[in-house]
C-alpha cells in the first residue's frame, strides 16, 4: 500500500474539511502547519485545502521551494501540515499525488454544489412568488391556457391546422392570391419573354407568381402572423413540469445525502430557472400578440377551402373577451 494512503487519526477531522486559504499568513497561523518538509521522510497523506495567491509563495518541499500561485494545503504522513504547489506535487509524487488531488477536487466540487444549493433552498419563497405571479397575473399563464383552448375549440379545423403547421415550420407570412388582370398578364408575358428560366426560378420573394394550365394568378404578401410560438410550446410545461414540480421535489431534498453527480443535476436545474422563467414570460407575451384582434383577422385571410371560408365569415374573434362570437 502506498505511503500516501496513510492518514494519522489525529488529523482525520481536519482532513475531512475543504479549506480555502486566503493568504500565506493565514496558512502559517495554523497550529500544525510547518513551512518545509523533507520528501524523503514525510509525504502528503491527504489534501485538505487549496489556495491561489498573489504574490506567489514557495513550495513547502524542502528541496524545491519553487514559487507558485496555485497550490494545496496537505496533511503530511507525520500528522503535521504543509503546502505544495499544484505542479510540484504531481511531478515529485506522481500518480499517488494525482489520486489525492482528484479526491480533493471532488470534495471541493461537492462543497461548492452544496453551498449553492443551500442558497437555492433559501430562494424557494421567491420562486413560489414568481410562479404565482406568472400564473395569476392579468393575461398571464392561466389566461394563455384558457384562451388557447377557447380558440382551438372554436376555430375551424383547417385554419387551426394551418396555424399549427406554420408554427412548426417557423413560418409567419400570410399571402393573398388573386387572378391576374389581362393587362397584368400582358406585362408579365412581355417581361417573361426576355428572362431565362433560371431568373424565373430566383424570383420568389414577397410577391410570387405562378402559372397553371388555365388562368394565371399572383400571390401577394399581406402580413406576418405574430406569437406563433404558443402553438409549439405549452407554457404550463415550463411552469408546472420544469419549475413547480421540480421545486417541490427540491424542497424535500436532503442535499447532504446526495452524490456529486446528483448534486450537479440539481445545481444545473437551479441555474436553468432564470431561463425557464424568461421563456415562460416570452410565451405569455407571444400569446398576447397572437390573440390580438388584428392578428386573428390576418390569420383568417389565408387561402382556405370554400367550406372553411364560409364558416369564417360567420365568426369574429372578440379580443376583449378572448372568445369567438
Amino acid at each position: 500500500m502506498s505511503n500516501l494512503s496513510h492518514t494519522p487519526l489525529e488529523s482525520l477531522a481536519d482532513a475531512e474539511s475543504v479549506i480555502e486559504i486566503k493568504s500565506y499568513d493565514e496558512m502559517r497561523a495554523r497550529i500544525l502547519f510547518r513551512e518545509g518538509f523533507d520528501a524523503k521522510i514525510v509525504k502528503p497523506a491527504k489534501i485538505i485545502g487549496w489556495y491561489k495567491l498573489e504574490p506567489r509563495i514557495a513550495c513547502g518541499k524542502s528541496d524545491c521551494h519553487q514559487e507558485h500561485g496555485l497550490g494545496y494545503l496537505v496533511v503530511r504522513s507525520d500528522g503535521l501540515e504543509g503546502n505544495i504547489g499544484n505542479q510540484c506535487g504531481e511531478k515529485h509524487f506522481g500518480t499517488d499525488f494525482k489520486i489525492l488531488r482528484n479526491q480533493f477536487e471532488s470534495k471541493k466540487r461537492v462543497k461548492s454544489y452544496r453551498d449553492r444549493l443551500s442558497n437555492a433552498k433559501s430562494s424557494l419563497p421567491e420562486i413560489w412568488r414568481r410562479l404565482a405571479h406568472l400564473k395569476k397575473q392579468d393575461f398571464g399563464a392561466a389566461w394563455v391556457h384558457d384562451t388557447s383552448e377557447t380558440f382551438r375549440l372554436g376555430c375551424p379545423p383547417e385554419l387551426f391546422s394551418r396555424i399549427r403547421g406554420m408554427a412548426q415550420r417557423g413560418e409567419t407570412k400570410i399571402f393573398s392570391e388573386r387572378r391576374l388582370s389581362d393587362a397584368e398578364k400582358n406585362v408579365r408575358n412581355a417581361m417573361g419573354a426576355g428572362r431565362s428560366d433560371d431568373q424565373d426560378e430566383d424570383d420568389e420573394d414577397d410577391t410570387k407568381n405562378k402559372k397553371s394550365s388555365g388562368p394565371q394568378f399572383v400571390r401577394e404578401l399581406i402580413g406576418n402572423l405574430e406569437g406563433l410560438d404558443i402553438w409549439q410550446i405549452d407554457v404550463r410545461e415550463i411552469l408546472i413540469e420544469k419549475i413547480e414540480r421540480r421545486a417541490q421535489e427540491f424542497d424535500q431534498l436532503n442535499i447532504f445525502g446526495l452524490s456529486e453527480p446528483k448534486l450537479l443535476v440539481w445545481v444545473r436545474w437551479y441555474e436553468s430557472l432564470e431561463g425557464e422563467f424568461s421563456a415562460a414570460q416570452s410565451l405569455i407575451d407571444a400569446a398576447q400578440r397572437f390573440f390580438a384582434k388584428d392578428n386573428i383577422k390576418l390569420a383568417m385571410q389565408m387561402q382556405l377551402s370554400e367550406i372553411t371560408s364560409r364558416k369564417l365569415r360567420q365568426l369574429t374573434w372578440d379580443s376583449a373577451k378572448s372568445r369567438w362570437k
